[in-house]
């Protein structure tokens, strides 16, 4: 507007309202829903500011007029440096063009509000300097918190759409145009930015496995042309990692006349859960066949209701077939207690009420059925009780298998124990009276071998003598092994046990072993050995026998020394021998330096009658270690031997402190 212009604007409004036309400006500025002023740039003061201020802000025109640099004043100080670098901007502005920020505006109360500021260059001097401003500032804080919402909104959609794994989707029919949500994108591996002019069904379905493709063309096809919705389950690819199962639904919009114009819906991944159900039921599958294969049943009675819940596998114990009657006969105590015998049902009562009364959660108990399908059964149950927080049974489950193969197998076993049991009963009177019997024609054998070498010795000559030599060495070995194998048949489990100081044990030992101790020059090391329980006699045996081997079986040109050793055993070593963890046990081990064995000969040595070298050179008749074995093994421990030739033999015993 030219200064001629600006002179007709004003003379037309002194026209309509006289001297008051500058008044009637002010006026109009006033009822501006936004604080309208004008800023002194050289004195850095508002030379102008209309009544929105007190409105909009809390300050009077007294408020104001009182500052220094008031317009600063206003401004809220994070976004002070801000106003600065704007204000500098208007200086380089062209006249009629206008510039704008946003910045918060500080209210008399002390909180602020936020304005979106647009300003002009109002006045410039004779040099052509800007002097003054003219400011239009609109408060958008409404506003911008409801972008902020609607922001958060659409952040908090697209992070549920992440979290839940689904998408939403629109399809423009008559456009077949396809517009995604964030999660449609996740779900397939897609950017938006790839997929720009790209989204039709046609490019959504090339996703879908082909097999299922058709299927649900039809189901969308079907609810546009019926102006209804639909759903379908099935199996997409997505863009370079894989396969997903995903369940879509949709619904058909129309217009105001009826006419479809879109399908909005939503797509999930619905893998996890399909292929948990999957699992269930390859779950249920293979429990049905292990109680099949078990002849086991699962159980459940909730003691508040009285209602039982039954598996499969117990109807089939009880003669049903699940297929027929689940579902048509009534499961309670009283089904099941028709099918038990009275003495049975009596007892399983007394049994449930010293349960409950004895605090005890669990029970085991057999009984006898009558099955439906006409056979005796005997069933063991393994019950369960729980408990509310008061203690009060409020629920059993548990567990039945079908035992009746298992109680007459015991029954076979109990009587071919008993005969068992007789049988080394007369085979150990045998092997006493067969042995004592043997003793005498041995005694009278060697005794005239014996004469028959001392009356005869020059008639015989040296051949002679040397057959009666052999003869009598012979009869001397068959007298040894029928007392070793009386021992062996002597070795049995006792019904009483004692206390067997292990070192009193080897003290005696040794003694017994003096005379070879000393000829061979032997050295006995050992530690303290423990106090463990069985029958001192046996120990002895184990003891004079391995000690023996190992004087036995030495190098002819180095002195035997042999170690004994002795630990508890960790509960990790325990297990790893597969023994019971209720008790403590002890590895004594018996190491020499003597001529060793072939590793392949390590069970072999503990077999009756087993020799690894002839008689000639180390006698004996091949029985001590079998002695060892039967007395060690009777005790539930376990004894081993390593050994490597000509660097010694190793003899390990395992053995419990208590025998149970």
């Amino acid at each position: 507007m030219d200064e001629q212009s600006k002179h007709d604007h004003l003379t037309h409004l002194k026209g309509l309202f006289g001297d008051n036309a500058g008044v009637i400006q002010e006026k109009i500025t006033d009822f501006f829903p936004a604080i309208v002023y004008v800023y002194d740039t050289d004195a850095k003061k508002l030379r102008y500011i209309n009544k929105q201020v007190t409105d909009v802000l809390g300050y009077t025109y007294d408020d104001i007029e009182s500052w220094d640099d008031n317009l600063m004043k206003l401004v809220f100080d994070e976004d002070k440096e801000l106003v600065k670098n704007q204000l500098e901007k208007f200086h380089h502005l062209e006249d009629g063009l206008t510039e704008h920020y946003n910045c918060r505006l500080v209210k008399k109360q002390g909180d602020w509000r936020y304005f979106r500021t647009q300003g002009s260059v109002l006045r410039r001097d004779e040099k052509g300097k800007v002097s003054s401003l003219l400011f239009v500032a609109q408060d958008i804080t409404d506003q911008l918190q409801s972008e902020q919402e609607a922001k958060a909104i659409k952040e908090l959609f697209a992070d549920t759409e992440e979290m839940l794994r689904f998408g939403s989707w629109t399809w423009y029919i008559p456009e077949n145009i396809l517009h995604w949500s964030d999660g449609m994108y996740k779900l397939l591996g897609y950017e938006k930015d790839e997929l720009a002019g790209k989204l039709t069904n046609e490019f959504y379905l090339k996703h879908v496995k082909e097999e299922q493709r058709r299927s649900l063309q039809e189901s969308m096809d079907n609810a546009v042309a019926s102006k209804g919705d639909f759903s379908c389950q099935y199996s997409v690819y997505r863009k370079n990692d894989g396969e997903l199962i995903v369940s879509s639904r949709g619904k058909v919009i129309c217009d105001d006349d009826g006419k479809q114009i879109k399908m909005v819906g939503v797509t999930n991944d619905i893998s996890d859960q399909v292929r948990s159900h999957e699992e269930l039921i390859d779950y249920r599958h293979r429990n049905i066949e292990r109680e099949i294969f078990l002849g086991s049943g699962s159980w459940e009675e909730d003691l508040l209701t009285g209602k039982i819940a039954w598996s499969e596998g117990m109807y089939r114990l009880y003669g049903y077939n699940p297929e027929e009657y689940i579902g048509k006969v009534h499961v309670n105590n009283q089904f099941i207690e028709m099918h038990q015998k009275p003495e049975d049902v009596e007892r399983g009562k007394l049994l449930l009420q010293q349960v409950y009364l004895s605090g005890n959660n669990s029970y085991l108990w057999d009984y006898d059925i009558n099955a439906n399908d006409g056979m005796v059964r005997r069933l063991e149950s393994y019950g369960k009780l729980i408990r509310n927080t008061d203690g009060k049974p409020i629920k059993i489950i548990g567990n039945t298998r079908d035992i009746t193969q298992l109680r007459m197998a015991q029954r076979n076993l109990e009587v071919k124990v008993q005969e068992l049991n007789r049988s080394n009963k007369e085979l150990e009177e045998f092997a006493y009276v067969a042995s004592h019997d043997l003793q005498e024609p041995l005694r009278k054998l060697s005794t005239l071998t014996e004469r028959l070498g001392t009356r005869f010795a020059k008639e015989l000559g040296d051949d002679g003598r040397a057959y009666t030599s052999r003869i009598i060495a012979a009869a001397d070995n068959m007298r040894m092994l029928i007392d070793n194998l009386l021992e062996f048949s002597r070795v049995t489990r006792a019904s009483a046990f004692e206390s067997v100081d292990l070192n009193q044990v080897l003290a005696k030992a040794k003694s017994d072993l003096e005379l070879m101790i000393e000829e061979t020059k032997a050295t006995i090391v050992h530690e303290i050995l423990p106090v463990v329980e069985g029958m001192p006699s046996q120990y002895l045996q184990v003891l004079d026998n391995l000690l023996g081997n190992s004087l036995k079986f030495r190098k002819s040109d180095i002195p035997p020394v042999i170690t004994i050793t002795s630990v508890e055993m960790d509960p990790s070593e325990v297990l790893e021998y597969n023994l019971s963890d209720k008790q403590k046990w002890y590895k004594i081990q018996v190491g020499d330096n003597g001529i060793g064995f072939e590793r392949e000969y390590a069970e072999r040595i503990f077999l009756l009658f087993q020799r690894l070298h002839g008689k000639v050179e180390y006698p004996g008749s091949g029985m001590g270690l079998a002695i060892c074995k039967k007395i060690i093994e009777n005790y539930g421990g376990i004894i081993f031997a390593s050994g490597e030739v000509n660097k010694g033999t190793v003899f390990t015993l395992i053995v419990p402190e208590k025998i149970s």
